[in-house]
């Protein structure tokens, strides 16, 4: 199936710009303003002197519009900033929930219920971003997209699964692969048998596809990499942060039909004082297949002094 919903990242569009600011043009237009009502002024008191000083630096009035010019453009830019919580793409927080419950009428989900010990752990505003932007392909009556496929699971079964793709096989078949929250991925088969139960005809409104839900097909790998770092900083601190950078990387990517890249892992790990980064494993790219989340389960970081 083709769709990219699911994989168009609105976070990483410019943030449009409700009104244009150019500090210089604003100084300009006020020391203009200032010397038309000047002039107005002699018109009705030819015993005025002529204003022509504008140009000097120091003069009261050029510091005065120089004042009230920095003072609406940094209004203006209070202007965009507060337009930004009124978009998708980069609204967070209280304001993403606002506006995905009120023009998307998607709440945000639970994915982990509140214990005495810990408190409930929400979506995050990305995956509740991506979520929401789906929210107007699943309001088909004869059928579901693709994108609509995709928010009815991960709208219905948050607490449990976490990305989800579907597969067209031809001839009104529909394949869906789902990938777990837990552990490595893979979907129990209880969770796979509540999904199907979710589109059977006298329980939901999709009715046209012939649909599979099946487990993500599971791919171990383990990344190693070393280090190469001049002389001086610690090494056990560096090999911490590029570590994390990796975890953080390999959280990212455990998606279906998510490639690895080797250059993507080094980039990662090229941390601080980091000269250059070997990547030993994987030796070459992970190639993305639908059916398929690569699962990173161990990340080794080695690190050598250069001479």
């Amino acid at each position: 199936m083709s769709y990219s919903a699911d994989t168009l990242d609105l976070s990483t569009l410019p943030a449009a710009q409700l009104v244009e600011i150019d500090r210089e043009a604003i100084i300009a237009a006020r020391k203009a303003l200032y010397g038309e009502i000047w002039e107005a002024a002699r018109a009705r008191n030819p015993d005025l002197p002529a204003f022509d000083t504008l140009a000097l630096e120091y003069e009261p009035v050029t510091i005065a519009s120089e004042s009230f010019g920095v003072a609406e453009t940094v209004l203006l830019a209070a202007i965009n900033d507060a337009g930004k919580k009124l978009r998708l793409a980069q609204a967070n927080g209280a304001d993403l929930d606002h506006l995905a419950t009120t023009y998307h009428r998607t709440a945000r989900k639970t994915v982990r219920a509140a214990t005495a010990d810990t408190p409930a752990i929400t979506e995050t505003d990305t995956a509740y971003r991506e979520r929401s932007q789906l929210a107007p392909e699943a309001l088909a009556d004869m059928g579901l997209t693709p994108g609509g496929y995709i928010y009815k699971i991960r709208s219905a079964f948050a607490d449990r699964i976490k990305h989800v793709w579907p597969i067209n096989r031809g001839n009104g078949r529909v394949e869906i692969r789902v990938l777990g929250r837990d552990g490595n991925g893979a979907v129990p088969a209880s969770t796979l048998a509540e999904i199907i139960q979710a589109f059977r005809p006298e329980e939901g409104q999709q009715s046209t596809d012939v649909l599979t839900v099946l487990s993500a097909d599971i791919q171990p790998v383990t990344w190693d990499v070393t280090l190469f770092m001049k002389r001086g900083p610690d090494p056990a601190q560096v090999k911490a942060l590029a570590k994390d950078q990796l975890t953080a990387l390999a959280a990212k990517l455990h998606r279906l039909n998510e490639a690895h890249y080797v250059e993507a892992i080094a980039s990662a790990a090229h941390v601080g004082p980091v000269a250059t980064v070997r990547v030993d494993a994987p030796a070459a790219a992970i190639a993305a297949r639908p059916e398929q989340a690569v699962f990173v389960e161990a990340i080794n970081v080695e690190t050598e002094v250069l001479a």
